[in-house]
């Protein structure tokens, strides 16, 4: 039976979640502009008990919508 449980975590999305303080830090921004870009701008977040979180995918993609100069940003 242990066999089965490992198999099924080895087969979960090893997307990362990331603590708001880690994002904060990666991006030099403070918590107030998370959640206005969370409130605003659509960055997805997950709720998982009463603990919110970013994955890592979700980070990237906002990113991606957002830069600078892409074609399409506003």
């Amino acid at each position: 039976m242990c066999t089965n449980n490992i198999k099924k975590a080895d087969t979960m999305n090893d997307d990362r979640f990331l603590k708001f303080e880690d994002v904060q830090n990666m991006l030099g921004v403070s918590r107030t502009t998370l959640w206005r870009w969370r409130e605003d701008m659509g960055l997805r977040t997950v709720k998982i008990g009463g603990i919110k979180r970013i994955t890592e995918k979700d980070l990237q993609e906002f990113l991606g919508r957002h830069l600078q100069g892409k074609p399409g940003a506003n």
